[in-house]
């Protein structure tokens, strides 16, 4: 019998057992050598070693051990993920374990792979004295391992993930299940919050003062906004491809979840990062005084990038579900 099931969602059989090639290998591989160097210094300065640091009493400080042990712990976390990239083990691992972890650490690491290049051609080998509680050298060694772990471990997962589901790479329409009618209020909810609030920190990046207090203005130098530029573009870039899952489109479907993802991201990671760091006491400058519209807009993008990444959810757990039931109809014909 002709096979008549809908070519943007039908999965080949066996896609679960398909092998890592040796791109994904590779790219794994990239990753876990640049993770090392942070873990070893992580882990020498959370028994108290002072190498690398400026201010040896700080290794005696409990918020900056606290903060060790929770980075510490992130890096383990994108350690394992990269090497599940590589073994065929990591295919059968529960998505939302290998799902939730890869979006907070593509949300960090995917600005870091596009700012420091910038701050290193705006700044030169002044990009290496960033101050605090550390000596220049560790800042040029963890941020180039940031860089380079960044690109390989989204290289990975982006292989891994055609392998694990290849129906998210091809072209077509969106998937219209029970949901999609509140898939769209919900992303008309959080699109107006995204681009809301990614116009108001490109305003930011490019001079603009509306709702920044006085001594805040005094702070956003060259490196403060490029960072926030590229916080606000990651906004619009969210919702630009929140929308272009939902509406379908001749592209490849990954194209605008790519973008859902990396905005949503950002956007989610960065957020609270800032508010840690700006509420907690820590040698990186915190607790320092509220500004309350950059508060606000924290609070307000980690909640919109939450509700980016649920209906992104619903839409894939849909389209998922299509492409299973598409996958048992060609075995059918072909039987």
């Amino acid at each position: 019998m002709t096979n008549r099931t809908n070519p943007v969602v039908a999965a080949p059989a066996g896609a679960a057992a398909v092998r890592p090639g040796a791109g994904r290998i590779t790219a794994g591989i990239v990753a876990v050598a640049a993770i090392l160097p942070y873990l070893a210094l992580k882990t020498v300065w959370s028994f108290g070693g002072t190498i690398g640091l400026a201010d040896i009493g700080a290794a005696d400080e409990d918020t900056l051990r606290a903060l060790n042990l929770l980075t510490f712990g992130m890096d383990l976390v994108a350690l394992v993920l990269a090497l599940a990239f590589t073994r065929p083990w990591g295919l059968r691992l529960p998505v939302w374990l290998v799902i939730l972890p890869m979006w907070v650490g593509t949300g960090f690491l995917a600005p870091i792979a596009i700012l420091v290049p910038i701050q290193v051609l705006i700044l030169g080998a002044e990009a290496e004295t960033a101050g605090g509680p550390v000596q220049p050298w560790v800042y040029a060694v963890v941020y180039t391992g940031f860089v380079v772990q960044g690109l390989a471990l989204m290289t990975a997962f982006a292989l891994y993930a055609r392998d694990r589901w290849p129906w998210l790479f091809v072209a077509g329409g969106t998937a219209r299940g029970a949901t999609y009618s509140l898939q769209v209020v919900l992303a008309w909810g959080a699109g107006v919050f995204c681009v809301g609030i990614g116009a108001l920190r490109l305003l930011w990046a490019f001079g603009g003062t509306v709702g920044l207090p006085g001594w805040l203005v005094a702070e956003y130098d060259a490196t403060v906004r490029t960072q926030t530029g590229v916080f606000g573009l990651a906004c619009l870039v969210a919702a630009a491809g929140l929308a272009g899952m939902l509406r379908g489109g001749p592209w490849p479907f990954w194209i605008p979840l790519a973008a859902a993802w990396g905005g949503a991201g950002v956007m989610f990671s960065w957020s609270i990062w800032s508010t840690a760091l700006t509420l907690i006491p820590n040698p990186f400058g915190g607790p320092v005084r509220l500004a309350a519209v950059p508060a606000l807009t924290d609070l307000f993008a980690t909640l919109a990038a939450v509700v980016v990444g649920l209906t992104a959810a619903f839409l894939l757990a849909e389209r998922a579900a299509l492409a299973g039931q598409a996958g048992e109809g060609a075995a059918a014909d072909g039987s």
